[in-house]
């Protein structure tokens, strides 16, 4: 079997991300097939939460969506040991490394965000989203895209940066045959737009990264935000 080798890197300047309210992972119990489905491990060198919870769910095949803060573009790297290798141990031992964040599953979709303080731009509304046969980076620009999206980013998180490439690849070098989606989506969250796209797709993962302060010119306002996908 090929190895997936994620091209996640850190931002010079990334940003934190509030969360919505989420439900603990106990009370999770419409999703037990895709929290059971097994990762395979994560093997990754000096893996931090963002690349261990991306490989997770990737391996697992399942949509996902992490968002997570950086100071500076930087991560801790994190070490565990789950209990098994679940996609379930997997999530449960990140979230007791790092109590501050949490996981729920949105109609099939896994979440991971800060417990806290959710970003007003994962909450803002979309009126609007039509996506015909594009790969989830292309439906993505077109969501950042919208005025009232653009509008809300700028504001609240700055420039809209872009490092490392979007796709997994395979240890070979080769890219997978990238799968394409459409969707008409109406009166959603960006929250729910993102989601929406990662279901569509199958196995696609959004990640969003928020830069803490770094005393960088614009008050240091960037963020990442992109897709992943097998």
């Amino acid at each position: 079997m090929k190895t997936i080798q994620l091209l996640i890197r850190s931002v010079p300047v990334a940003l934190l991300i509030g969360i919505p309210q989420l439900t603990s992972s106990q009370q999770v119990t419409d999703s037990s097939d895709i929290l059971n489905r097994p990762t395979g491990g994560v093997q990754l060198r000096n893996p931090t939460t963002p690349d261990i919870l991306a490989q997770a769910l990737i391996n697992a095949g399942v949509p996902g969506g992490i968002a997570v803060r950086s100071y500076c573009g930087r991560f801790e790297s994190r070490f565990l040991n789950p209990t098994n290798t679940t996609l379930r141990g997997v999530l449960d031992a990140v979230v007791s490394a790092e109590s501050e964040y949490s996981w729920n599953v949105d109609e099939g979709v896994v979440n991971f965000f800060p417990r806290d303080n959710e970003l007003l731009l994962l909450r803002s509304m979309v009126s609007r989203l039509e996506v015909r046969e594009e790969e989830p980076n292309e439906a993505l620009f077109q969501l950042l895209a919208l005025p009232e999206v653009d509008k809300v980013a700028r504001v609240e998180l700055g420039l809209h940066s872009v490092t490392g490439g979007p796709y997994a690849v395979m240890k070979d070098g080769s890219i997978p045959e990238r799968k394409k989606l459409s969707l008409s989506l109406t009166n959603v969250t960006v929250r729910e737009a993102l989601n929406a796209i990662a279901r569509a797709h199958g196995s696609a993962v959004w990640i969003l990264v928020k830069q803490e302060d770094c005393g960088l010119s614009n008050g240091g306002k960037f963020f990442n935000l992109h897709f992943i996908s097998k």
